[in-house]
């Protein structure tokens, strides 16, 4: 029997855009917390500061993307997004919906392969490639930074215990995840470096997992668990 699990902490979409939003604070802190040091000064050549604080600009420039995606999918309409960023939803959705779309799909596939049949390379962010590490290293990060005083000054795990508290959501968000590829499976219409029978087998994935959370959850529904039985069939014809 096929059984494809969670993982110990299973991250939703949602969850996962606002880890790579902190990781991206985080880059952006420790790059201005090393220019406030005027010790190596003396080894700059040409404009260095200049150079320096452009690249923290694109940083916050990144940053701000992070944001967007992190708010987009926690469910804020682009109406919500515009209002923060003083600018219309069209402006607003032109900007960062892009960028909202190649997250989703690095969620989903975050591993491509070339059509010359070269090696394999990743698109998503580290953040999502490696949660787990990256959630820790933000707790033990913000533990060491944070101020005396405040609302969690005696918590261990800052950002970990926030995005738990985020979990609830991973039944709908997964299905959300699997109507929006079986969408995209109809059409075609899928990302660079993804065939359609990568897509195929990431959908029967979904789909074991998605009924597998639903079966813990309602183990007298029959209907999930025929569902669950024919998803599990489904991938199996992937495995075999």
């Amino acid at each position: 029997m096929t059984c494809v699990k969670p993982p110990a902490i299973a991250y939703t979409p949602a969850m996962l855009a606002r880890l790579a939003h902190s990781h991206a604070a985080f880059e952006l802190s420790e790059r201005l917390m090393s220019e406030v040091s005027t010790y190596a000064d003396c080894f700059g050549r040409g404009a260095f500061l200049t150079e320096q604080a452009a690249t923290a600009a694109a940083d916050a420039a990144a940053l701000l993307e992070a944001a967007v995606i992190a708010d987009r999918l926690r469910g804020a309409a682009w109406s919500n997004v515009a209002e923060a960023l003083a600018t219309s939803p069209g402006d607003a959705r032109e900007r960062f919906a892009p960028a909202e779309q190649e997250f989703r799909d690095a969620l989903l596939f975050p591993h491509r392969y070339s059509e010359n049949g070269g090696l394999g390379y990743t698109v998503a962010p580290y953040a999502v490639e490696e949660p787990d590490r990256v959630r820790e290293q933000l707790d033990a990060w913000v533990v060491e930074h944070r101020r005396s005083s405040g609302p969690d000054r005696d918590e261990p795990q800052p950002v970990t215990r926030g995005l738990t508290a985020m979990s609830a959501t991973w039944i709908v968000e997964r299905m959300s995840q699997v109507l929006s590829l079986t969408d995209a499976l109809i059409k075609r219409s899928l990302p660079a470096g993804v065939s359609y029978e990568q897509a195929r087998r990431r959908h029967a994935e979904l789909k074991v997992q998605l009924y597998e959370a639903m079966a813990a959850n309602r183990p007298e529904d029959r209907e999930v668990g025929i569902q669950l039985r024919a998803a599990r069939a489904d991938l199996a014809e992937f495995t075999a």
